[in-house]
């Protein structure tokens, strides 16, 4: 009997981009057949044919023939053929006999592998709904296990770290293998307990218990892909965030947000809170889809009560009301309350920015930008930025860029310790746009700590741009700075509700918080800027590296340098739209001096408890620094009304547990 054509195609990385998008959309999109898509309203896919985007492809085909060729040698058995070494694989025959067949610490690159109806009929899903084309793990590696060999799933990745998505991926393959075995009658000794991703320049596989990821994968065969496959297609859940900027059907749904008004357009709005308002549990209430759908639902008396059971929601009425408000009335609301984290002003302003490529995960350029200062440096701004002119040229950004910083910095220290008066002292304050900036920023102070020629200037830095990777040194500064890097995002969502829908981007927040001083336009070229992200694009950097245009450097060293004038801009404008929540000011500027500690243990674990009881009491004054009612709420402050001459009255809810009795 002729086998009748599945709806829809499956695969393991199809299934684990689901993952990595938390999307039902997504799956349904891809996995419907191209001849059927445009008449079950799946739009056209836009591919991505950037430079960077070939450099990720080819470089993953690189770090593939260097995993197959060097780093397993002979213990590999490859396909015979003429071809690139990725374009070889065994086919589904040749498989079935060289699994069983493999000794131990011999793997097989690229075995093929047809998955039988066993697998999906296990979990209840019928062939005829979806099927698996035949699949290629990259490596299946036969090692020891409590005594005995087992065959091992290896997932080989152009990436620098280990994703959720790679460990279904390796999970799905896993399983598959279990079932080809049970449906072939081989007794193959595969190991559900662990699995591997040979992660980009890493000398072997990084190994994880898969057992979490098989539960996971299971459940979702048997809870949620008929849903999702069988679904009409407007009841398909979908949302949009940062990771939507790497799907093909990214413009669709963008189109779609803005044309139908989704609450999608709120900045930040999480996954968890999105699939809750979507699927409205307090029951008596429709699916929560648009912004006047939340407008409305936010009129109702009950409304704060219900988001509560969402975490991310949790007390966030209001700010939700004008989140709403600022985007359908195109004006800025201040959610109100206080903050540390942002000061009055500063004698001298330093912005940072740093970036770094997709496929090796290096930094190729940094770079900052001094404002004001002009009684200690002599002018009112100055500016350096380092860019890398080869892959092999990311260091000597790194060591370039911090030396400057370091130079800048010890200007306003030694001016400072010529002061007498504290007075007479300057204050400095740091500043990023966006917190990627700053993971990079203290990435590049970590990996410099083991660097003959910059360890003495990174430490000296780390002393002031504190972190946890303190507590990794032998020597520890003996003053705590609260702030030593601000991350202005995170200001702005925790005081303002802008009406920019989807995230911050630099050029949309600047259009909406101009400088009162100076009117400053940045104007986002495709070519350096994403939809949904501040990340600078690569395509420049790897037009240089792959192509010899170097006059692509000049370009990055340009757009760096409108971003470091931007933000400046922004800082300014902020400050006028919050004047009132602002009352700190920060440090005069000193690099501290060391712990007076004979013994490296003692001095790390006085700075650990330090810095720990710093982040205590920041985070303390934080909460109550937020708004009054979200305070109320959350039991950070309690009303109280006098009653008479002994007796107050607790005018809000209140657990009784938390009061003491004084009997």
């Amino acid at each position: 009997m002729e086998k009748t054509m599945p709806q829809f195609y499956l695969s393991p990385s199809r299934i684990a981009r689901y993952f990595f998008h938390e999307c039902e959309r997504y799956l349904r999109y891809h996995a419907t057949p191209k001849d059927r898509r445009k008449a079950d309203g799946v739009p056209d896919i836009a591919w991505d044919t950037s430079p960077v985007r070939a450099a990720i492809l080819e470089g993953g085909f690189t770090w593939e023939q260097e995993i197959v060729q060097k780093r397993l040698k002979d213990r590999v058995r490859i396909a015979k053929g003429k071809g690139k070494i990725h374009e070889r694989a065994y086919d589904v025959n040749e498989t079935l006999k060289v699994l069983p067949d493999l000794e131990p610490g011999e793997a097989i690159y690229q075995p093929t592998i047809q998955v039988p109806d066993l697998f999906l009929e296990r979990y209840g899903i019928s062939p005829e709904l979806c099927e698996f084309p035949p699949c290629r793990p990259d490596l299946v590696q036969l090692l020891p296990h409590d005594g005995e060999a087992r065959l091992k799933v290896i997932d080989i990745k152009a990436s620098t770290h280990l994703k959720i998505s790679h460990r279904i991926q390796v999970a799905t393959y896993a399983l598959m293998l279990r079932d080809v075995g049970r449906a072939k009658g081989l007794k193959l000794p595969l190991d559900l307990a662990s699995g591997g991703v040979w992660l980009y320049g890493a000398a072997g596989p990084e190994w994880f218990d898969l057992r979490f990821s098989v539960l996971t994968i299971e459940e979702f065969f048997r809870e949620k892909l008929k849903r999702i496959l069988s679904a009409p297609m407007d009841e398909l859940a979908w949302h949009l965030f940062f990771r939507c900027e790497w799907c093909e059907f990214f413009s669709h749904c963008r189109e779609e947000a803005e044309t139908k008004r989704s609450i999608s357009l709120i900045p930040y709005m999480s996954l968890g809170g999105r699939a809750y308002l979507r699927e409205a549990p307090w029951g008596g209430t429709k699916p929560i889809n648009s912004l006047d759908d939340l407008e409305k639902f936010l009129k109702r008396r009950d409304a704060d009560g219900c988001l509560d059971a969402c975490g991310s929601l949790r007390s966030k009425g209001d700010r939700l009301r004008n989140s709403v408000a600022a985007l359908k009335n195109g004006e800025v609301i201040c959610h109100g309350g206080f903050t540390l984290s942002l000061p009055v002003m500063e004698h001298v302003a330093i912005f940072l920015t740093v970036q770094d490529d997709p496929v090796t995960g290096k930094v190729y350029a940094a770079g900052f930008r001094r404002f004001k200062g002009k009684d200690i440096f002599g002018d009112a701004a100055h500016e350096e930025i380092f860019i890398s002119r080869a892959p092999d040229d990311c260091d000597r950004v790194r060591k370039d860029f911090l030396t400057a910083l370091f130079r800048e910095l010890s200007v306003i220290h030694e001016y400072n310790s010529g002061q007498e008066e504290w007075i007479d002292k300057k204050s400095m304050q740091t500043y990023v746009f966006d917190a990627y900036e700053l993971t990079l920023f203290s990435r590049l102070l970590k990996e410099s700590l083991t660097d003959p020629e910059l360890s003495e200037i990174a430490v000296q830095l780390l002393f002031h741009f504190q972190d946890t990777t303190l507590a990794e040194v032998d020597e520890h500064p003996d003053v705590e700075v609260p702030f030593p890097v601000i991350v202005l995002t995170g200001v702005i969502r925790r005081l303002l509700a802008l009406p920019v829908p989807l995230s911050l981007r630099l050029p949309d927040v600047l259009k909406v918080l101009p400088s009162p001083k100076f009117d400053y336009k940045l104007e986002p070229n495709a070519m350096f800027w994403f939809e949904l992200s501040n990340v600078l694009k690569s395509d420049p950097i790897f037009l240089a590296w792959t192509k010899g245009r170097m006059d692509a450097l000049d370009w990055i060293r340009k757009e760096l340098s409108r971003r470091l004038q931007a933000t400046g801009h922004v800082l300014d404008g902020l400050r006028e739209r919050v004047r009132p929540s602002l009352f700190a000011w920060p440090l005069k500027f000193a690099f501290s001096d060391p712990l007076d500690f004979k013994s490296r243990e003692l001095s790390r674990l006085a700075f650990i408890a330090r810095y720990e009881s710093l982040i205590g009491a920041l985070e303390v004054r934080t909460q109550r620094g937020l708004p009054w009612p979200e305070r109320v709420r959350e039991g950070i402050s309690i009303p109280l009304r006098k009653e008479g001459y002994d007796s107050w009255k607790v005018l809000s809810d209140l657990d009784a547990s938390l009061v003491e009795d004084a009997g």
